[in-house]
């Protein structure tokens, strides 16, 4: 995420993945259910990834994943391995490997690890670094989460509504349901663009 808080904005929002629903074929499956997407939320569960290869499981085969599967089932590397170690295969994949789909995804949860000292010591500006880098890369948790803080005047980031309102635009548009309820907030109340109770209706349902 080489860049700093006053980088340029994002591209055009990129293409939303297919979101497993029924008579959909997601557009990336989970390896192990084979019906919804790797990256798919169900039932409010995240999917669950393996640093070792960035290969996602969807939320529906996490639960099971961590109650009896100790190897990741695609590369088969061991799960019980140390925070520190399961950083250093986070550091692989965002560094020494080309550039993929699952790259926002790792650089956005490497953001986590600087910002809870999880493997490494906290650090914000490597934090909002690698969580803008995972935003601009299409990452949808990533782009709410810049928005969030635009909202609050977090992280170094100057209060802005307008700029929120637009990490969260991209957000919404790919279905992230935290980003439409924001969106929906700014809707109504006008914060970084007309307000418009329908557009607030509109995304709060």
């Amino acid at each position: 995420d080489a860049a700093a808080a006053t980088s340029a904005p994002p591209p055009p929002n990129p293409p939303v993945a297919a979101s497993g629903a029924a008579g959909e074929e997601p557009e990336h499956e989970c390896p192990i259910c084979l019906t919804n997407a790797e990256d798919q939320q169900v039932a409010g569960e995240g999917p669950a990834t393996c640093f070792g290869c960035g290969q996602s499981f969807c939320g529906e085969c996490k639960p099971k994943m961590q109650a009896s599967v100790v190897n990741c089932p695609t590369c088969r590397a061991s799960f019980g391995v140390s925070d520190k170690e399961n950083f250093a295969r986070l550091w692989t994949l965002v560094h020494d490997r080309s550039p993929g789909r699952r790259t926002p995804r790792a650089q956005s949860v490497l953001a986590s690890c600087y910002s809870d000292g999880v493997g490494v010591r906290r650090d914000q500006k490597e934090e909002v670094k690698w969580m803008r880098l995972a935003a601009v890369g299409g990452h949808a948790r990533a782009q709410y989460n810049i928005g969030l803080w635009y909202t609050k005047g977090e992280n170094g980031l100057k209060q802005d509504y307008g700029e929120a309102a637009r990490w969260y635009a991209l957000a919404a548009a790919q279905k992230y349901r935290w980003a439409q309820h924001e969106l929906g907030i700014m809707y109504q109340h006008g914060l970084g663009m007309a307000q418009d109770a329908a557009k607030a209706v509109e995304m709060y349902t």
